[in-house]
């Protein structure tokens, strides 16, 4: 008896439209959710569809050469840079002033000048090509070029702090010079790639990707 009248309290406490209860706040809450289109956390984790794994389909062969080289062009060049200034007040007496600025300001110009240099020409440099699974399908069952429009490359690169630059494009995106360009194999909205033709030439699905730079051997082959 006690706990029938307990349970029809407890039931008239949540549905009495007078009194406020935490039973009516909890649906009052999953209303308002409901109306602004939320869906109330379920307590359980969805993977999304974006978090498709990657294929890497070219690496290239200097990419640690081509960062080791970055790196200590930089490291230097920061190094000279700091110690100008100790060049110009250390330096002997009997040198003027405006030789020991003269001398100071050569070392900076030269290290940022080569480290310029080795930046503009290793920026293009590709250290490697990854697709999606589902690309990797399309790349493979492909005949022609023009199917594979809608396939998206990321091409890895190195920023002027050695840093990972990743660049995502399509296939028709893509864009070969008509001349042969120094450090350049095809060019994407203006900005240029670089990537061993010799390696394109033996895999099949690079030379699906890039067709144009298929060597003439392999054409009469």
């Amino acid at each position: 008896m006690f706990l029938s009248k307990c349970s029809r309290a407890a039931t008239k406490c949540c549905y009495s439209p007078w009194s406020y209860s935490p039973c009516l706040g909890l649906q009052r809450k999953r209303n308002l959710l409901q109306a602004t289109g939320i869906q109330p956390p379920s307590g359980k984790r969805h993977m999304s569809d974006d978090s498709q794994k990657t294929v890497e389909i070219y690496q290239g062969p200097l990419q640690n050469a081509v960062k080791i080289l970055k790196t200590v062009s930089l490291t230097t060049s920061f190094l000279s840079t700091l110690i100008t200034p100790l060049a110009v007040t250390i330096g002997p007496d009997t040198m003027p002033l405006a030789a020991k600025l003269a001398f100071g300001g050569t070392i900076s110009l030269f290290a940022i000048s080569t480290t310029g240099v080795m930046h503009y020409a290793t920026k293009t440099y590709i250290r490697k090509i990854t697709c999606s699974e589902s690309d990797l399908e399309a790349i493979d069952s492909a005949n022609n070029v023009a199917a594979l429009d809608n396939v998206e490359l990321t091409v890895e690169t190195l920023t002027l702090l050695s840093r990972p630059l990743r660049s995502t494009f399509p296939i028709s995106a893509l864009h070969f010079p008509e001349y042969p360009v120094a450090f350049v194999s095809f060019e994407v909205t203006g900005r240029k790639f670089f990537l061993h033709r010799e390696l394109v030439n033996q895999d099949p699905r690079l030379l699906k990707l890039f067709p144009a730079l298929k060597d003439n051997e392999n054409e009469e082959t």
